[in-house]
């Protein structure tokens, strides 16, 4: 572990995944991963090790973290428990309400997580953690699954995520009764712009970055159709991203596949990069509030922006689709799409694009029965 005193500058220059301990407060440290940057408690006490996730950076500041060190080690001395009323409860009879207030203090979750959680998972919100048995779990899963196969997955994986945080942040001590259960087999949403669209909506988001109100969010959904990365990505893009040779890498923090991401910029998108530069910002789209953070989300220009080019069930994401689709079909391997896209195997892009990929071999079929008759001159 590596030991720095952890002022504001020193944490927002950390872009490597790792553990920082404070040498002023020893008991303070700074965990940098796929969570962000997260302040923890760790401090032995009679042969004991005590950890808790204090707050995240930068909502939660150091001076915050010093202090509830502060309050632990005192109560530590004083009582030899974090919190003496609760301690008790947080490592035994811990409810899946307290596992999600819990996890919603270090994590943002999603308006989809949150639908999912209100939807389908409340009704275990009373119950222990301890109580609960693999068999609930399945059986949970096998009723949401009846209705809507794909959403009784999404259940399972948040509430896995959430019980795994607990775990981690060791409030519960047990086993995680949502893991490794049996999922249902997905088919791939892919949708994406048609040849007939592509350049309306290209043309309709170069006429919004002339306005100042709708330029963070024009630009960015370009980006994300010239580049195909996710939405994150592009909105958390950050100028020290991108060398000299115009080439952005998503570092692995960032990367759902949790490493790093090497995007050669195309031309278009080395001219949105150029108009934006000197933005004073860290960050290449940074919040219009507040320029230390950056944008977002950019979903209510999309929306006006299908409005206005009468495109319906269109998401956001499926720019990332079209991107990989036209890539495919204007004859680029499986392999260089799929590190383009920064998957984690070329199985995934395989599986995602099958659609795109019948096409291709179709077409390298109709060729070969072409030339075996002598209709082209290719051999």
């Amino acid at each position: 572990m590596k030991r720095a005193k952890l002022t504001k500058n020193f944490i927002e220059a950390i872009r490597e995944e790792g553990k920082f301990q404070d040498v002023e407060v020893q008991t303070l440290e700074l965990w940098t991963g796929k969570r962000g940057k997260v302040f923890y408690f760790r401090k032995s006490h009679k042969f004991k090790q005590y950890r808790r996730a204090l707050g995240k950076y930068p909502e939660y500041t150091r001076e915050m973290a010093v202090k509830q060190c502060q309050v632990y080690t005192a109560n530590l001395a004083q009582y030899g428990a974090l919190d003496p009323v609760e301690e008790g409860k947080a490592k035994h009879d811990i409810t899946i309400a307290d596992a999600f207030a819990h996890y919603c203090k270090y994590k943002q979750p999603s308006k989809d997580f949150m639908n999912c959680w209100n939807k389908n998972l409340r009704q275990l919100e009373k119950r222990k953690i301890s109580d609960i048995t693999k068999a609930d779990i399945k059986q949970l899963h096998a009723e949401l699954s009846q209705h809507a196969p794909v959403a009784a997955n999404r259940a399972i994986t948040y509430l896995k995520a959430v019980i795994n945080l607990a775990i981690n942040d060791e409030i519960y001590e047990g086993h995680n009764p949502a893991a490794k259960i049996e999922m249902n087999r997905e088919t791939p949403r892919v949708k994406f712009l048609m040849p007939e669209q592509a350049p309306e909506v290209i043309r309709v988001l170069n006429e919004m970055r002339k306005n100042p109100r709708a330029r963070n969010g024009a630009e960015a959904l370009l980006l994300m159709l010239y580049q195909g990365q996710r939405k994150g990505n592009v909105l958390a893009m950050e100028w020290s991203e991108i060398d000299s040779e115009n080439v952005w890498t998503v570092p692995k923090e960032k990367a759902k596949a949790r490493k790093d991401i090497i995007s050669p910029l195309v031309r278009e998108a080395i001219e949105i990069l150029e108009s934006r530069k000197g933005n004073k910002s860290r960050y290449v789209f940074p919040s219009a509030e507040d320029p230390d953070r950056p944008m977002q989300d950019c979903k209510k220009l999309w929306a006006h922006v299908k409005t206005i080019c009468g495109i319906s069930d269109l998401h956001i994401h499926d720019l990332r689709h079209t991107s990989a689709t036209y890539q495919l079909r204007a004859g680029a391997n499986i392999a260089t799409v799929s590190d383009n896209l920064g998957h984690a195997d070329i199985g995934i892009t395989k599986r995602v694009y099958a659609h795109v990929l019948t096409d291709t071999r179709r077409e390298a079929l109709q060729n070969a029965a072409e030339a075996l008759k002598g209709e082209n001159k290719q051999p």
